[in-house]
């Protein structure tokens, strides 16, 4: 921590951390590789174990898109319109681009713009819990690609798992963390 905004309290907070860790060995679960590295690159804490356990994995085939679909590329986003989770870079895209490309947001609440196709879809959508609304919906638009941009590196994103498991490629930053890892692993992106 180098520049601290957390109050003059943090030092101690942080010494205290460094007792606890000492007196008892700690295995460190992370949801994913690159909140893992992030934790090595972060912290010097002694643990007994570190082990990468994610959320949730792809499985072997991604939803297939229709064979010789005509039109323009389809570029979409997915759940909450925020700044944090890249709405603006999806809006600067669709300020430049829209009479390119076809936009599509796919989420619980209208975004309001004209130029964006909604298709309102939430978690709570699926008639069991084996299926993914959210998959099946960047499936049934055919979803070429899917701005996933957060301003930091993402531990774990649900998203980016829905989007390629509903065939659309991720378009990110390389310092999105989780995204970026699994646009590298999965070679989407």
């Amino acid at each position: 921590c180098e520049i601290c905004v957390y109050g003059e309290e943090r030092p101690e907070q942080l010494q205290r951390l460094g007792r606890m860790f000492a007196a008892i060995p700690y295995n460190v679960v992370s949801p994913s590789r690159a909140a893992m590295r992030l934790w090595e690159t972060s912290s010097q804490l002694p643990v007994k174990s570190k082990t990468v356990h994610p959320h949730c994995m792809l499985r072997p085939a991604p939803i297939p898109k229709s064979v010789g679909r005509t039109g323009r590329l389809r570029i979409g986003y997915l759940g909450l319109p925020i700044f944090h989770k890249g709405w603006t870079v999806f809006q600067a895209l669709l300020d430049r681009y829209a009479d390119v490309f076809d936009f599509h947001y796919l989420g619980e609440v209208d975004c309001g713009d004209p130029r964006v196709t909604w298709r309102k879809v939430s978690s709570g959508d699926g008639a069991d819990a084996a299926e993914n609304p959210m998959a099946a919906a960047v499936a049934a638009v055919e979803l070429d690609f899917v701005v996933i941009w957060p301003t930091w590196p993402e531990t774990f994103c649900f998203v980016a798992y829905e989007a390629i498991a509903g065939g659309a490629q991720i378009i990110t930053n390389r310092d999105s963390g989780n995204v970026a890892d699994l646009v590298e692993t999965e070679r989407v992106g």
